[in-house]
């Protein structure tokens, strides 16, 4: 078997190994030339112009609001806290007055009914009459007590007005008018006072008080009248 190859339709026999060969065409032109080697790499072109700016893209569309989450439940209340400790005392505020001693006020009535009398100043006529000892024990006097007689006298005629006075007898010692009321032209009747303190606190004398009244003018007609008397006394 030979030892070359055929390249057809034109070559000739070559052998195994001869490949750098070039068939010879039919023609007789000559073959083209094998691939040069590559030229040096030529210099790198000046950096191109930079492109106008794009236009501004539009706005997106505003999303859709989310939705509203649901309310998270109630968290557990606390403990209760431990109580706290108790405040310092306040001092203690100034002692007030003492306030007065309260003391009752009483009364010593005179007489039991209504009295009249027609006779003037020379009979006096007795309304009624009472002992009286301050230093017995319950009355409660005091130096400043205050006592005053009250009568409702009245007379028949306002020309012919009515009188009334107090008299004491001590038990030691002479008789006195103490105190004389006002005298009253009412119709039928006033109220009159006087006051007799001084016969009625703590330093006073015993003795017998007598309320008595009397017209002013007698003439068998006109009267002057007691619808009645007492003492009120304020210890």
């Amino acid at each position: 078997m030979p030892i070359g190859k055929t390249t057809a339709p034109y070559g000739v026999e070559q052998p195994y190994g001869l490949s750098d060969l070039t068939p010879i065409p039919k023609n007789g032109s000559g073959g083209s030339g094998g691939t040069g080697p590559a030229g040096p790499t030529g210099p790198t072109g000046p950096t191109g112009a930079t492109g106008p700016t794009g236009a501004t893209g539009a706005a997106g569309a505003t999303g859709a609001a989310g939705a509203t989450g649901a309310a998270g439940a109630t968290g557990a209340a606390g403990a209760t806290g431990a109580t706290g400790a108790a405040g310092a005392t306040g001092a203690t505020g100034p002692t007030g007055a003492t306030g007065a001693t309260a003391r009752q006020r009483w009364m010593l009535p005179f007489g039991d009914s209504t009295q009249s009398t027609k006779y003037d100043s020379t009979t006096k006529l007795i309304v009624g009459e009472k002992h009286f000892d301050p230093a017995t024990s319950g009355w409660n006097l005091q130096v400043s007590s205050t006592a005053t007689l009250y009568a409702l006298l009245g007379t028949t005629n306002a020309g012919n007005v009515a009188n009334g006075d107090i008299y004491f007898v001590p038990d030691v010692g002479s008789p006195s008018i103490i105190a004389t009321l006002p005298t009253t032209a009412s119709l039928p009747a006033a109220l009159v006072s006087v006051s007799v303190s001084a016969y009625f606190n703590s330093t006073s004398a015993a003795g017998t008080f007598q309320v008595r009244t009397w017209i002013t003018t007698f003439n068998g007609n006109d009267q002057s009248t007691c619808y009645g008397a007492w003492i009120e006394v304020q210890p």
